[in-house]
């Protein structure tokens, strides 16, 4: 009878010893996990203080009134191009009509 019951505490002792080993391995990976998301959460928080900060400076607004300014000023320049070809011809027609 004595190793039926030294059998049974072999037994229990190393389930005993596998459940701790999961537990600690269980304990490890939530550790792990809790950690991983600690860091997740400060990186959403920096990118949340980032776009408020742009919203907040309204560079947005910004960057579109200076991208329409610069369309203007591209258009005026065409405008310019247009009428100083105009005169390059005109004047070239004139020193054509001289030279005669």
């Amino acid at each position: 009878m004595e190793q039926p019951l030294e059998l049974i505490a072999t037994y229990a002792a190393l389930g005993l010893s596998v459940t701790l080993a999961i537990e600690r391995m269980m304990s490890a990976a939530r550790n792990r996990t809790e950690k991983t998301m600690g860091s997740i959460e400060r990186q959403v928080q920096k990118i949340t203080e980032f776009k408020s900060h742009i919203e907040g400076a309204a560079i947005t607004e910004r960057l579109t009134k200076v991208e329409a300014a610069q369309r203007a000023d591209e258009n005026s320049l065409v405008r310019v191009e247009g009428r100083l070809s105009t005169i390059n011809t005109l004047l070239g027609t004139l020193v054509e009509e001289i030279r005669e």
